[in-house]
Parts: C-alpha cells; sequence; structure tokens
C-alpha cells in the first residue's frame, strides 16, 4: 500500500514538474515574442535611417563640369601671392634658378549637384590657399569662375586642386589638370583641361593645416593706437 502512494506523490510531483516547465517555457515564449516585436522593428527602423541617410550623404556629393561662354553667378579668387619669386640656390649658395608666376585663367565650372556645394580653398604645389570669399557657395547648375589667380613657384605644376564641402560637412578635393597657354617672361599661364570627380578630403593633413591665411582687417577698440 505504501509502496502506491509513494508511486502516485513520484508521479503528481513528476506532473506538477512538467507542468511547471510548460508554464515557465509558455511565458518565455511570450517574452521572446513581446522583446522580438519591440527589439526587431527598432533595429530595422535604425538601420532603415542610416541607409537613409547614407543615400543623402551619397547624393549630396559635389559634382563640377567645365563650362565655356556662360555667365558666372560667382567668382573663385585668392589673394595675391604673398611673396615674390625667389632665387634658387644650390647647397653651395649658388643661383641656379628662379621661381616664376603660375596663372590660372579662363577657368569656369558648373555645379551639377542638386544641392549647395561650400568652397573650401585651393590647393597647388603643396600650399593651400584660403578664398577672398570665405562664405562662396554654389547652388544648383550656378557657375563659379576662377579670376586670373597667381601662383609662385619654380616647377611648373601638371595640377591643382579645389576643396569643397557638401551640406553633410564632409569635403572633397577635384583634382583639375592644366595646359600651358603660354609662357611670357616671369608669367606662366595655364588654362584647365579636365576637373576630375569628388574624393574624400581629410583635412587633418600638414598642407590644410598650414594653409596661407590672409591677415584680414580687424576693427580695433577705441583708444587703442597701432
Amino acid at each position: 500500500m505504501k509502496e502506491k502512494l509513494s508511486s502516485k506523490k513520484e508521479k503528481l510531483s513528476s506532473k506538477i514538474k512538467m507542468d511547471i516547465i510548460a508554464i515557465v517555457i509558455s511565458i518565455l515564449a511570450v517574452i521572446s515574442s513581446i522583446v522580438s516585436g519591440i527589439v526587431i522593428p527598432l533595429y530595422i527602423q535604425k538601420e532603415d535611417r542610416r541607409i537613409e541617410r547614407e543615400m543623402r550623404i551619397q547624393a549630396a556629393i559635389p559634382a563640377f563640369r567645365i563650362v565655356h561662354n556662360m555667365t558666372a553667378d560667382d567668382s573663385m579668387e585668392i589673394f595675391p601671392p604673398y611673396r615674390e619669386p625667389q632665387y634658387i640656390r644650390d647647397n653651395n649658395g649658388q643661383v641656379f634658378g628662379k621661381e616664376i608666376y603660375y596663372a590660372i585663367k579662363d577657368f569656369s565650372i558648373q555645379n551639377l549637384s542638386n544641392n549647395l556645394v561650400y568652397f573650401s580653398h585651393i590647393e597647388y604645389d603643396n600650399e593651400a590657399f584660403e578664398l577672398v570669399n570665405l562664405g562662396l557657395v554654389a547652388k544648383e547648375n550656378e557657375v563659379i569662375t576662377l579670376l586670373d589667380n597667381k601662383f609662385v613657384g619654380y616647377y611648373p605644376q601638371t595640377k591643382f586642386y579645389i576643396i569643397c564641402r557638401s551640406i553633410y560637412n564632409f569635403y572633397y578635393s577635384f583634382e583639375c589638370e592644366l595646359n600651358l597657354d603660354n609662357n611670357l617672361g616671369e608669367i606662366c599661364t595655364y588654362t584647365v583641361e579636365y576637373i576630375g570627380s569628388a574624393k574624400a578630403y581629410d583635412i587633418n593633413n600638414d598642407v590644410y593645416k598650414n594653409m596661407y591665411k590672409h591677415i584680414r582687417d580687424i576693427q580695433m577698440p577705441p583708444n587703442i593706437i597701432l
């Protein structure tokens, strides 16, 4: 009799355990379903927003083409050379050459992007030059022309670079290929044959950090005499 009671108790205990396990599994399944119903949609939304932003960033990358005989909406200009051509000397101090001016003329570009393009600076011969107009912007289809900008150097360069940034504050470099137009005395004049596509530009470089910046007019407080 005792054996039968003991067997019944064991069966009942086992059934209770199984029922408890089933309840726990059911509860875990409900919790998992709830968590999945919240977390997965949130992850999908976040991923969708990331992809959408990446697409907007890509769409805002500037693009230009060279144009001729079109009225310019604005001009890109750097300040006059900050130094005159210097004589080039060897290690013994003997003069073997002299720098000259390099000028770029008749060059206009049109903004093909449907977003604003902000112009940062120009780079020539591993030097960066600040623009006269710090707020130079090109809207869609607007034409920007380079005035007769001059640079100083000894070895002729075949390229110069226009640096711009997009509405998302990413910087891009545009390589411009130069073609010698004429060489008159101390001025060598170039025309631009080609402007390349946008290349990502990191402003954390020595050329950018050592950019030539013009000393602009500063309004002094009263009663201060220089």
